[in-house]
This record gives C-alpha cells, structure tokens and sequence, in this order.
C-alpha cells in the first residue's frame, strides 16, 4: 500500500486537536516519508483511509480500560495486515508534542541496528510486585521467564520506537495484541509489556534517558518526575510528553505556541516578554 520510513502511530480517547497537531508536528519534523495511522481508543466510528495523504484512521476493537500503547499497537497490526512497508513505527500518545525537525534522521540512526526490540524512555518504578504478577500471563503465553528474577527494563508508555523487525517478530510469536483475556489479566502498563516480552524473546531494548533524567532528543516526565516547561528546554530536545500536565501552562498554549514554531497560520498567542512599571508620577 504505501513504502514509507516512519509509520506514525496516534491514539488518544479525547477529541482531536490533540492527534491532529501530532499527525502536522511529525510530518513538519521528518524529512523521510510517513505513514500515518490514527487509533481511536474510544471506537466512535471514523474509519477508514485517506490514500492522498497516507493517513489511515481505525477504531480500536480493545476494552477502552487498556493501556494506550495496546491501542497503538492495533495500529502497527493495522498497517502490516494493509502491506505498509515501514522501517520503524513511532508510537505516540496523544499527550505528546513535537518540538524540532529532524525526529527521522535521528531515529534511524538506532532503530535499524540489529537485535534492537524497542527504544523509549526508561521509567524509574519498582515493578517487582508487577512481575510476580505477571509471571501466570508468561506461562500461558509459553515465554521462558524463569531467567529473570528481577523485572526486565521498563519503557515509559508514551513515547515507543518500534523496528519493522520487531513487530513481525511479536506479530509471529502472537504477541503484538494479546486477546482479551490476555489484556484483562495484565497488572501493569502496556510498555511493561512490550519492553519485557522483547527482552524475554532475545530482543534488546535501549532506554534513551529516564523520565526524571531526560536525555535530548526525548523528554517524557511520568509519575513523579519534574514537569519542565517545553518552551524551557534546549532546542535539542524534539519530543515532548506530556503536554497536558505542565505547570502554569495549558496544553492548548503550548500547540498554539508550537503551531507559530512551525509557521501555522493561528490565532493569535500572547507573548511572554519583560514587563515595565508604569512612567512615574
């Protein structure tokens, strides 16, 4: 259907602006072709593809209780049962913001080497009782788990990279969507999932910086970790998350003032700039 280098997938359960501000940040930040799948988590009925633009929009069939990464992950299967080719699938929550040019080039400096499974942002989380929850779902699933006594490392859900490779290697072994059943009986995040199922099948992961130790171009603030305006951070960093929780900001300013970055046509933003006491009397 369509050769692309980067598949992006979206999902969110809120209305648009969100994912339609990430589908005009990724294609303005890549310079390769993209492909764009949108999921939409609550399934209210905008199906269907969009050929021109490369743009596919499906409904989820999962529970609207999964994780979001599950709900992408529908989309990554969406687009190898269409015959998208791709190098890497971005997957990102609708929470998150673009901020520079260039995410392609610099992804693909990593996602093409071999053995990689995954690359995201490691989460700084106890997941020990998590595991040990977990290990009935491995058993079922037939992964040999009995290596690991501690919990593999753990991607952060909002922002993944997926090799082509990796996905047709969890779509083989019929892990790229668990069924049902499956879903309701994971006790923890969907990046959990996917970055120790990966690991756990000879795959590695790479955690580019922690949630509360950001490493450019990714920053992912999750749980407890410092929520750092974008509009602060160096231009090095090209992907922000979440744009939803910043201090003093609202997620709408901080579109707006990335639209104006990007040189949309918007309303008008006010700007922030020194303030001076009034002539004196």
């Amino acid at each position: 259907m369509f050769n692309v280098v980067t598949l992006l997938v979206v999902s969110g359960r809120e209305q648009c602006a969100g994912i339609e501000d990430i589908v005009r940040g990724v294609r303005w930040s890549c310079q390769m072709p993209v492909a764009i799948v949108c999921v939409d988590e609550l399934s209210r009925g905008k199906t269907g593809v969009e050929t021109d633009d490369h743009v596919v929009y499906i409904d989820s069939p999962l529970p609207e209780t999964a994780s979001g990464v599950f709900h992408r992950m529908v989309g990554v299967r969406a687009a190898l049962r269409m015959g998208i080719t791709f190098q890497y699938a971005m997957l990102l929550s609708d929470k998150c913001l673009v901020l520079g040019r260039g995410l392609d080039h610099w992804a693909m400096t990593y996602v093409t080497k071999e053995g990689l499974g995954m690359l995201g942002v490691l989460q700084r989380v106890d997941y020990e009782e998590a595991f040990r929850a977990a290990i009935p779902c491995f058993y079922d699933w037939k992964i040999q788990h009995r290596a690991w006594e501690r919990p593999p490392m753990t991607l952060a859900d909002d922002v993944l990279l997926l090799p082509h490779q990796a996905a047709v290697h969890l779509q083989d072994a019929k892990l790229l969507v668990p069924d049902i059943d499956g879903l309701s009986r994971w006790p923890t995040t969907g990046g959990a999932y996917y970055s120790w199922l990966l690991q756990m099948t000879a795959k590695r992961v790479v955690g580019w910086g922690l949630c509360d130790q950001p490493l450019p171009p990714l920053f992912v603030s999750c749980g407890d970790s410092p929520r750092v305006a974008p509009t602060l951070l160096s231009e090095s960093f090209l992907l922000y998350s979440s744009a939803a929780d910043v201090p003093h900001y609202t997620e709408e300013y901080l579109r707006e003032v990335y639209k104006h970055h990007r040189g949309e046509v918007t309303r008008e933003i006010p700007r922030f700039a020194p303030i001076v006491s009034p002539d004196p009397h």
